[in-house]
């Protein structure tokens, strides 16, 4: 990965690792060496929508809250066969919908002015018969992951909108999880 110059969150951050706990330490010092060698190979991502960034090669990723962010010294770089499983939820807002249809207004403004005259085709088209339809919809606006992680970064991480492919991607980490277990 391409050193940067540290932000101040991030030089705070290492102005304080020597008061980091031993576990702490070890989890710093494992996302660092991973940092050291993740090069990008693809990302996920949509619009306005969480951001994964993978590793391909090495089998790792990290995930960013969108696409303008970038890689910080804290933020955990996973390994593909640590994702133990993954939740989701869905965040969604209940709407009604109101839909109302005139039939039948021409036919009756026909008649009401063969019969009547000009008032006669206002009066015959406001006759109209009214079909009202009322429908509930559910709207997605959202979808939140729960991940639970094992391995050295064990934890779990939360995208609170993850992008397109991200279910797709986690089952496939976890497919292979599932095949290095059988295979030990």
């Amino acid at each position: 990965m391409e050193h940067k110059k540290l932000n101040k969150i991030e030089k705070n951050y290492m102005k304080n690792l020597d008061k980091l706990s031993i576990e702490q330490r070890k989890i710093h010092d494992i996302i660092t060496s991973r940092a050291e060698v993740f090069t990008e190979t693809r990302r996920l991502s949509g619009k306005k929508t969480e951001v994964i960034v993978i590793d391909d090669n090495n089998q790792l990723f990290y995930h960013l809250s969108n696409d303008k962010a970038e890689w910080q010294v804290f933020t955990p770089i996973h390994k593909f066969s640590e994702v133990i499983s993954y939740e989701m939820n869905k965040v969604v807002e209940n709407k009604q919908i109101v839909e109302s249809k005139k039939k039948g207004g021409i036919g009756r403004a026909i008649v009401g002015g063969a019969l009547f005259g000009a008032a006669g085709a206002v009066v015959g088209a406001s006759t109209a018969k009214t079909n009202t339809t009322v429908t509930n919809v559910e709207i997605v606006k959202g979808v939140e992951l729960q991940v639970k992680y094992g391995g050295d970064v064990a934890g779990m991480g939360v995208f609170k909108n993850p992008a397109p492919g991200t279910h797709e991607f986690l089952d496939a980490c976890i497919a292979l999880r599932e095949k290095g277990t059988q295979n030990e």
